[in-house]
């Protein structure tokens, strides 16, 4: 209850803003699109209005020559004649229609990208029930949306008004002018009222356009507690990852220990670090198998010494080694010599010890 009670407060994660673009839940804005579609649409209708003009004309003219000519007694000829006509009328309107399609499409996809979302479609029970279907329309949202287009309704009808009365004396003069000229001047006045009032909902898309994305960022704001949890559900739980940390490290200077056995020599340097070498001849170089520094450079001092390895004080060569070279790791080319001449010593130690043993 403390969870559900939290104001939301966190801007949201990745992961939140992820599952809920899986969910369809994404900031959109229809006014943008329908702003978008109606502009290019406009534009497209004027720059193509010689042609569709010309398509309508040719389809009038068509179904005029035909009617005559058409068979009352049988369907046949009213049906070809309603299908041409269809086509034509179709053929005219294209480029409109296939502007609308794409800008509309394109719209879409410029405010949330591609976002297929196939949970957005999925069944739920929830949308058969009737009493959640009604909530939605005393919804806040619902409201909101009345006021939004009531607002938008108004000042395009007030826009309009205005305009139509600026224009008034012009408009009445066009009764005293020709066919050719009644008709160039009536265009105009349409397209500026048109202009205008795609001015007026391109504002308004816009202002939308922003309350839509505030309105979905608050949405998916989270509480202190949804984010921590989310936090702990993707890295782990601190005590948890600090507990496996210890394990790890323990198993790690468990192995490192059993190294030390088989080490060739410790070096030393010599209470504060210890660092054990061994050579194997089907390697580039000698390998550091073991280093600890304080009390674990004393422990493996210890354990050397219980399995017989040579323990060897050289300072210098003790500390380069156990900062320069990481566990398993491979002595560099620039301590080779120091290396080599410890290693000299062991072995020469060893085959006098052997010798002394065969006598």
């Amino acid at each position: 209850m403390a969870e559900q009670d939290g104001e939301r407060t966190e801007p949201a994660t990745a992961k939140r803003r992820r599952e809920a673009r899986d969910e369809g839940q994404v900031a959109r804005s229809s006014e943008v699109n329908s702003t978008f579609v109606l502009l290019f649409g406009v534009a497209t209708m004027m720059a193509a209005f010689g042609w569709m003009g010309q398509q309508l004309r040719e389809a009038g003219v068509y179904f005029f020559s035909e009617a005559g000519q058409a068979s009352m007694e049988t369907t046949g000829d009213g049906v070809r004649m309603l299908m041409v006509m269809g086509m034509k009328v179709v053929y005219a309107s294209a480029p409109v229609l296939a502007a609308t399609f794409l800008i509309g499409t394109g719209a879409a996809f410029l405010q949330v990208g591609w976002n297929f979302s196939v949970k957005a479609f999925s069944f739920q029970m929830t949308k058969l029930n009737p009493i959640e279907g009604l909530k939605k329309f005393v919804s806040k949202q619902a409201f909101f949306e009345l006021g939004k287009n009531l607002l938008k309704v108004g000042v395009l009808g007030l826009v309009s008004i205005l305009t139509i009365r600026r224009l008034l004396p012009e408009i009445v003069g066009i009764m005293d002018l020709p066919l050719s000229g009644a008709l160039d001047q009536s265009s105009r006045f349409v397209w500026l009222l048109v202009l205008r009032l795609l001015g007026i909902l391109a504002i308004l898309a816009a202002i939308d356009f922003w309350w839509q994305r505030h309105r979905h960022e608050e949405q998916l704001k989270m509480t202190k507690d949804e984010v921590t949890r989310e936090h702990k559900d993707q890295e782990g739980d601190p005590k948890v990852k600090a507990r496996i940390r210890s394990i790890m490290f323990e198993h790690a200077r468990q192995r490192m220990m059993e190294a030390v056995k088989t080490a060739d020599v410790i070096v030393t340097n010599p209470t504060h670090f210890s660092v054990g070498l061994k050579y194997d001849t089907t390697d580039p170089a000698p390998r550091v198998i073991a280093k600890g520094q304080g009390h674990l450079a004393l422990r493996i001092r210890e354990v050397a010494r219980e399995h017989g390895v040579p323990v060897i004080e050289e300072p210098p060569l003790a500390r380069a080694l156990y900062r320069v070279v990481k566990v398993d790791g491979f002595v560099p080319s620039s301590l080779f010599e120091a290396v080599a001449r410890v290693l000299a010593a062991i072995y020469k130690i060893n085959r006098r010890q052997a010798m002394a043993g065969a006598e």
